[in-house]
Parts: structure tokens; C-alpha cells; sequence
């Protein structure tokens, strides 16, 4: 696939999932699952900006810059889970805070890439490997059990496809 389609499918998607989480919103207030709601839309945006964005500035990007955007936009597709997980009151506030440190910690690999001028190509230590395919797999085994067991295989599935080059 070409990246004009990609960031173009991305794009659709991301607007796509944005105007359905739009008509969930009503329902989710009040609710702890406010937060992954709003983690959802971060996650769908942060992957379409990427992806646009390779598109557009792309062009000047090195290929570890660009691998390194798409990492960062791919740890932020874990974070939806993980603010399912700790959705419960009393602590589902402070819990996206949480939350926004693990974003932050998953991403310092390409952080090191986009800021450090003698780090040219992003690599994972086969803990990080390791730790991501946990924290893809937890929220996925989280929601098999339900009558969602098929949203959560193909959600695991994109995941997957997204985290792992």
C-alpha cells in the first residue's frame, strides 16, 4: 500500500471512530469509562496524524524518524486497555494519569530517535518486545470472557498488526 493510501485510510478511520465514539459519549457520562473513551479518540488521531503526516512532512523524515513516529503512535493504540483496566471507582481519575506515564515510558525508545541526532534507527531490548506483547495481550484476555470476545480478538489483531514492525 502506498503512503498517500495508508495515511488516507488512517485518516477515515481515525473520523470514523471518532464520530462513533462521539455517539457513545452520552451514554459513557458519569461513567469510569469515560477515560479509555478518551484514550480511544488520542489513540485513533495520534496513529492518523502519523500517518498523514508521512504524507505530507514525511518526505524530509529519515526511515528511523518515520519508524519512530509510528512506534510512538502505536504505543499510544495500547493505552485504550490499559485505561480499561483500571476503570473503577475510587481511583479511575488518577488512574489516567497512570495511564499517560505508561505512554510515556513505552515511548522513550522513539523519543531517543527523534531527539538524539546519534540515534538513527529505533531498537527494543527483548524485554520492551516482551512487555508490549503483554500489554497487548492483557486487555484482549481482560474482555474474552464477555460477549465481546470477537471485538476484543479483532482489537488484539490490530494491535498486533500496529506494535508489531
Amino acid at each position: 500500500m502506498s503512503e498517500t493510501a495508508r495515511g488516507l485510510v488512517c485518516g477515515s478511520l481515525a473520523l470514523t471512530i471518532s464520530l462513533l465514539l462521539l455517539a457513545l459519549l452520552r451514554p459513557l457520562r458519569g461513567t469510569t469509562l469515560v477515560a479509555p473513551w478518551a484514550w480511544t479518540l488520542l489513540a485513533a488521531w495520534t496513529v492518523a496524524a502519523v500517518e498523514l503526516a508521512a504524507v505530507t512532512v514525511g518526505r524530509d523524515w529519515s526511515a528511523g524518524e518515520l519508524t519512530a513516529w509510528r512506534f510512538l503512535a502505536a504505543t499510544a493504540a495500547l493505552c485504550p486497555g490499559m485505561a480499561v483496566l483500571g476503570a473503577k471507582r475510587p481511583q479511575d481519575r488518577a488512574w489516567s494519569f497512570i495511564v499517560a506515564a505508561l505512554w510515556g515510558m513505552l515511548g522513550l525508545p522513539a523519543l531517543k530517535v527523534l531527539l538524539l541526532p546519534a540515534v538513527a534507527t529505533l531498537s527494543l531490548h527483548p524485554a520492551q518486545s516482551w512487555f508490549l506483547a503483554v500489554l497487548g495481550v492483557a486487555p484482549v484476555v481482560n474482555w474474552l470472557p464477555t460477549r465481546y470476545w470477537l471485538s476484543a480478538l479483532l482489537v488484539g489483531a490490530g494491535l498486533a498488526w500496529l506494535v508489531w514492525p
